[in-house]
């Protein structure tokens, strides 16, 4: 009984040890993740606003050629 008390004790501090060692880790994992999703967000909405502005040009082309076809001046 006494040595299975003694493995259990033995167990139970190395569980101890891999939990403070995932806390010390986790940390700087998740907040390294958190700066790559914001990083990413910002791309994301980067990409959003050139596609807006490429989309309102490229309707404005179109007008401009129309215009231009039926001999309106703008």
């Amino acid at each position: 009984i006494a040595k299975n008390y003694g493995r259990i004790r033995e167990v139970e501090r190395e569980l101890g040890n891999l939990q403070l060692q995932l806390k010390l880790t986790a940390g700087p994992k998740k907040h390294a993740l958190e700066l790559l999703r914001k990083k990413i967000e910002i791309q994301n909405e980067k990409v959003a606003s050139v596609r807006a502005k490429h989309t309102v040009a490229k309707a404005v082309r179109v007008c401009l050629c129309v215009c231009w076809r039926e001999g309106r001046y703008i």
